[in-house]
């Protein structure tokens, strides 16, 4: 072998080898992206107070009016137990009737019905004319004195016949004079501002009767029709 066919020889070995070193020697990794991890999120506690719930109380229930019974009917600026002002006339009469309550009776000379019971003193209620059916004014009581065997029925405040104009008026603030015939005088209210009650009251010269009440009117006037005749 001649000398330059040696050195070739050579020379493709040993670069030959170093090709083979650098091909067997280092390895090409791929690298591996990391899967990025769920971000945490800070949850916050509402601050909003959350809906309370509430209860409302029912309403008291109004009491039944007993029928048969007129010494327990309540006088109010509206009426007197089951005589109520915009009721009917008829309707009250029968009622009154089936429930045996005292005996109502219309008169022939005016629109009006009485009740002469000797458990409640003289009650009238009456309409505008013949032809109506509606009341429109209830009184308890004819201006004498009350009868001792005849209890009054009251207002929700206590206030019957027999009450003084005094004890009136410390029930009611609001009570005025609202006119006067002969001997007695006018004191009324309006509560609702529409219907009123008013009491009827000794003048303070009638001796023994001064200030006491003798008749209470409900209507929407501030004074009784003065015959109850309309």
């Amino acid at each position: 072998m001649t000398t330059s066919r040696l050195l070739t020889a050579l020379t493709t070995v040993v670069v030959g080898g170093f090709v083979l070193a650098g091909c067997t020697g280092e390895s090409t990794t791929t690298p591996v992206t990391p899967t990025p991890s769920a971000t945490s999120v800070e949850v916050t506690p509402s601050t909003t107070p959350s809906a309370t719930a509430t209860t409302t109380p029912a309403p008291e229930p109004t009491p039944a009016v007993d029928l048969a019974d007129p010494a327990s009917w309540v006088m109010s600026s509206t009426g007197l137990g089951p005589i109520q002002l915009g009721g009917s006339a008829t309707a009250t009469i029968d009622e009154l009737a089936a429930a045996g309550g005292p005996v109502a009776t219309r008169e022939e000379a005016c629109p009006v019905v009485g009740i002469d019971d000797p458990s409640v003193p003289f009650v009238y209620f009456g309409t505008d004319s013949f032809d109506s059916d509606v009341i429109t004014s209830v009184r308890l009581g004819i201006g004498s004195q009350l009868e001792a065997d005849r209890p009054s029925p009251t207002t929700a405040e206590g206030i019957g016949l027999d009450s003084t104009l005094a004890e009136a008026q410390a029930a009611y603030p609001a009570l005025e004079r609202t006119g006067e015939y002969n001997t007695v005088e006018y004191w009324g209210v309006a509560p609702s501002g529409d219907d009123w009650l008013v009491f009827t009251v000794g003048k303070p010269v009638e001796g023994a009767d001064a200030g006491t009440i003798s008749t209470i009117s409900v209507g929407d006037g501030p004074v009784p029709p003065s015959e109850f005749c309309g």
